[in-house]
């Protein structure tokens, strides 16, 4: 069984060596990671996803005016096609509802299709291209987006409802 929370500052390690397992992970700094944890900034968060008491995903976001921007989601090679991806968007999207964010944008390099069909199984749209914007390799990145229905009782992707508003 898979479960979803927030990060805290012992899962940072784990969350870092994660990242170097899976290719298309960032591979940021101890400190970037550590900024994305609430509630060292509340328009970060950083979600992890635990299985037998060690990590096997994470997913790290930001809001900027307003937009969430979904910085990364990467899951251990040994569990992907397990819904692991899909359970750590769900919470994501769940969280920006709690938080009234109604729009989510992301790039995804543009040959990784993969993450592409799960983002547009996820209800993403593709917005545009933008060139030449990933580096070793050079790539294009593919700009998705998503626009969330803040109302209340609203199905989340996998149908779970969103939080009722106040």
């Amino acid at each position: 069984m898979v479960r979803i929370r927030p990060a805290v500052a012992d899962d940072i390690d784990a969350v870092i060596s994660l990242a170097s397992l899976v290719p298309e992970a960032p591979l940021w700094s101890q400190a970037v990671y550590e900024g994305f944890r609430s509630p060292i900034d509340p328009l970060k968060r950083l979600f992890v996803a635990e299985s037998e008491g060690r990590i096997v995903g994470f997913l790290a976001c930001q809001i900027v005016a307003g937009t969430s921007e979904l910085q990364s989601i990467a899951v251990e090679p040994s569990v992907r096609q397990r819904g692991v991806g899909k359970a750590l968007l769900a919470t994501l999207l769940e969280w920006l509802r709690e938080n009234r964010i109604a729009r989510v944008e992301l790039e995804v390099r543009a040959g990784n299709t993969t993450a592409i069909d799960f983002y547009t199984r996820a209800g993403f749209l593709q917005d545009g291209l933008r060139r030449n914007y990933y580096q070793h390799p050079q790539e294009d990145a593919v700009l998705m987006s998503m626009v969330l229905n803040l109302a209340p009782n609203t199905p989340l992707p996998g149908g779970k409802l969103s939080p009722k508003s106040d």
